[in-house]
């Protein structure tokens, strides 16, 4: 049988992570007890008070087309929350975008910066999309080890043709947390080499032994070349429902990035968006983004 695949999408490397989840499923099926680690998700249901925001956004006929950087309420939403959580502020009209999910946040960040050659720091152990992201975007990977015993920053090498560099804190999938010492030095190690540091925060609210969250964006000179991702996969249990965001700097990045959002061109249900608006709302207030019961 002939192949009519194109030499990007035969060295796409296929997801070890839902291999091993369909694999546990089908023990599942079988009758067999399996607890699952490959995937990332929660052990709790989507908050009710979500589920009944996105039934009434329904029944109000918020059905249609959204824009491609998502409904503003929830851009002013996303831009609150993450002025809480790290103290840096967003414009919600041109610094805050929508995606389908934090793995498209991923993928279009990677197409709008990388062109084909340029090299990505991801780090080793890392979440497998990465990889997979860069193959699709054409850019070379050069992976740095995480130091061991403590999986935290140990030092990377950049090269002629590196471009941006990949953190995850918390860290999938360790659970590790950079220090502000850490985030300093890899705030130097960016501006020494010209680097794009995209902050892959998804797991910002799971937070266990007093740990606390920071974001490199709120290290000196870091804002403007810093992209924070996020996802509300993790904390609200909505892996389902495909929501997450990204924030960049003014200099027309969510922009840019929106230009590469041709497939999908919309956002998730604006039912769906609405619904988080409702849970991103300040503390207080119906919907306030202390944790679910879920996480203790």
């Amino acid at each position: 049988m002939p192949s009519f695949l194109n030499a990007m999408t035969r060295q796409i490397p296929s997801s070890s992570i839902h291999a091993a989840t369909q694999q546990a499923e089908a023990y599942r099926r079988e009758g067999k007890k399996v607890v699952i680690f490959s995937i990332g998700r929660p052990d709790f249901d989507t908050p009710a008070h979500i589920k009944e925001a996105a039934k009434a956004a329904l029944d109000k006929g918020y059905v249609h087309y959204t824009p491609n950087m998502g409904i503003l309420p929830l851009r002013e939403a996303v831009a609150e929350h993450i002025k809480r959580q790290t103290g840096v502020s967003y414009d919600p009209k041109t610094e805050v975008m929508i995606t389908c999910g934090g793995q498209q946040a991923i993928l279009l960040t990677m197409k709008a910066v990388l062109e084909p050659g340029d090299e990505v720091l991801l780090p080793s152990p890392g979440y497998g999309l990465y990889y997979n992201c860069a193959a699709i975007a054409d850019a070379q990977v050069r992976a740095y080890a995480l130091k061991a015993p403590d999986f935290g920053w140990g030092g990377a090498e950049a090269g002629e043709r590196t471009k941006m560099l990949f953190i995850n804190s918390p860290h999938n999938p360790t659970g590790a947390v950079l220090s502000k010492e850490e985030l300093g030095q890899i705030a130097d190690f960016a501006k020494a080499n010209n680097l794009l540091v995209v902050s892959d925060e998804a797991y910002d609210r799971l937070l266990y032994d007093g740990l606390e969250h920071r974001s490199i964006a709120s290290e000196p000179g870091m804002r403007d070349r810093t992209v924070i991702l996020g996802s509300f996969s993790k904390t609200y249990s909505m892996t389902g429902w495909r929501i997450g965001y990204l924030a960049g700097p003014a200099d027309d990045l969510p922009r840019q990035v929106e230009k590469r959002r041709s497939h999908p061109r919309h956002g998730p249900v604006a039912a769906e968006l609405r619904a988080l608006r409702q849970q991103l709302r300040p503390v207080g207030r119906r919907g306030s983004h202390d944790r679910p019961a879920g996480l203790r």
